[in-house]
């Protein structure tokens, strides 16, 4: 089986809400959930957080996903699969991040709220670093060095 297949048969991307009713596109771990997804099934996301799938939100069937992707485990997706730290830095900035986001992304990834705000903040330089490279190359190509 070729790796990439696996990894889009490894996860799967359903909008689903929390138990306060907020909608948001989680990604599931067939690994964890049985080891296949099931449309419209309660599953744990990616983030942890135990989700259902609404009545009212089909999108999975129709292929059209409304509510926003959690960004959670939007991160957790691009870390399992070996997105370089400038990429989820990247990734992560374009997130407005809440105490609860934090707090949400720490324990999926076994930290407290202080050392995942470290490892966004590492991140993050590391998008700054790739990406002011980047901006110096294309000033030295036009300036023909």
């Amino acid at each position: 089986m070729q790796p990439e297949r696996y990894v889009w048969a490894k996860y799967f991307w359903e909008q689903a809400r929390d138990a306060n009713g907020v909608a948001r596109r989680h990604l599931g771990d067939t690994t964890r959930n049985n080891g296949a997804p099931t449309v419209g099934s309660p599953f744990v996301a990616l983030c942890g957080i135990d989700v259902t799938p609404h009545p009212e939100d089909t999108d999975t069937a129709r292929g059209t996903c409304f509510a926003p992707a959690c960004m959670v485990c939007t991160t957790l997706f691009a870390r399992a699969t070996g997105w370089s730290a400038g990429a989820i830095g990247n990734l992560i900035q374009t997130f407005q991040w809440t105490n609860n986001d934090v707090r949400q992304l720490g324990l999926a990834l076994g930290m407290t709220a202080s050392q995942t705000r470290r490892q966004i903040e590492q991140w993050t330089q590391e998008a700054d670093k790739v990406n002011k490279a980047r901006h110096t190359a294309k000033q030295q190509k036009a300036a023909g060095r």
